[in-house]
């Protein structure tokens, strides 16, 4: 029996689904409509570039982050409401960023390292890391686009560089 009040069911759209989700209080004067946003969805689906189309007028007080909205086209019905996805907005498209290897990286008394190739010597060099994302990790600084570094920290020692390629001649 039905009462009075009681829903008998939901109509829900799926050709376009509303993606929320919300981004640290210290990037919310970053975040704008329009904004590219690359979600990774469960199920082994292939990655979507949605954009920003809505953002909250205020900050959650308690979790001192700011809510925002973006539409993610489902024309062929794949998607299901409820699903979760994970986010990467992208604050500043200009911005370039170097990302080494997670093995490429030493920790030693608590300073994190890798190793660089000098003028043809091997040096280890100091580094400040930024955000891991999968087996990269972000360098602030410490190294610059462009320097030659040893994928494997691991193997590395201080010292001349010695090449193993060698040329062929061919007659």
């Amino acid at each position: 029996l039905v009462q009075t009040g009681q829903s008998l069911f939901t109509i829900v759209r799926v050709d376009r689904l509303r993606f929320r989700a919300s981004v640290p209080e210290r990037y919310a004067g970053q975040l704008k409509i329009g904004q590219q946003v690359v979600l990774k969805l469960e199920q082994n689906l292939p990655q979507q570039q949605v954009t920003v189309t809505r953002i909250s007028p205020t900050i959650d007080l308690a979790s001192r982050s700011l809510m925002f909205e973006a539409q993610v086209p489902n024309e062929n019905g794949s998607l299901q409401t409820g699903l979760f996805a994970e986010a990467d907005v992208v604050l500043d498209p200009e911005a370039k960023q170097i990302a080494v290897p997670v093995q490429s990286i030493v920790r030693f008394a608590g300073v994190d390292k890798l190793w660089k190739l000098k003028d043809s010597v091997i040096v280890d060099q100091p580094v400040q890391l930024g955000r891991k994302v999968g087996q990269w990790v972000h360098v602030l600084s410490g190294i610059q686009v462009g320097d030659s570094i040893l994928l494997d920290g691991a193997l590395g020692r201080p010292g001349k560089f010695q090449s193993s390629i060698e040329s062929e001649k061919k007659s």
